[in-house]
């Protein structure tokens, strides 16, 4: 799967009809995103359109990162949306913004799915071992080895 095929996977999960995302915003999601599963597998992959190192299997979980993107910029840019002065309008303009937050939320989810992490849980940057020193070259707590004195 090369980089244009993975950027129309996001155009088809996105599917947005208003025009607000535009390809070069699904390119900017898209490189986050394999940013992101880098981050997350301890890898180095790139998706270019010369080189592709992302493993086939992945893709998908990728492109629902991108999308997960996406749809929260589509969720903002409908929060700022407010009711009609005159209720002529029916609409509930507040709709939009939960529904793409949820379609967000959803995509995440598909990405967590798909490569077996759990959100929340980042992988710990170190470890931290406290190496118990006793001066007197005997156990922690305990009695000196024989022959040798605390004094």
């Amino acid at each position: 799967m090369t980089r244009g095929d993975t950027i129309a996977l996001v155009t088809r999960l996105v599917r947005d009809q208003s025009g607000l995302i535009m390809e070069t915003d699904v390119a900017a999601a898209l490189d986050l995103a394999v940013l992101r599963y880098n981050a997350d597998r301890d890898m180095d992959c790139i998706l270019s359109e010369d080189e592709n190192t992302l493993p086939q299997r992945h893709h998908h979980a990728v492109a629902s990162w991108a999308a997960g993107i996406l749809f929260d910029q589509l969720a903002a840019h409908h929060s700022g949306t407010s009711e009609p002065t005159l209720q002529a309008d029916t609409i509930d303009y507040a709709s939009k913004s939960r529904d793409y937050a949820a379609r967000a939320k959803q995509a995440r989810t598909v990405y967590y799915d798909a490569l077996g992490l759990t959100p929340g849980t980042p992988a710990p940057a170190c470890a931290v071992v406290n190496w118990s020193r006793n001066p007197s070259g005997g156990p922690v707590g305990g009695a000196p080895p024989e022959g040798k004195s605390t004094s």
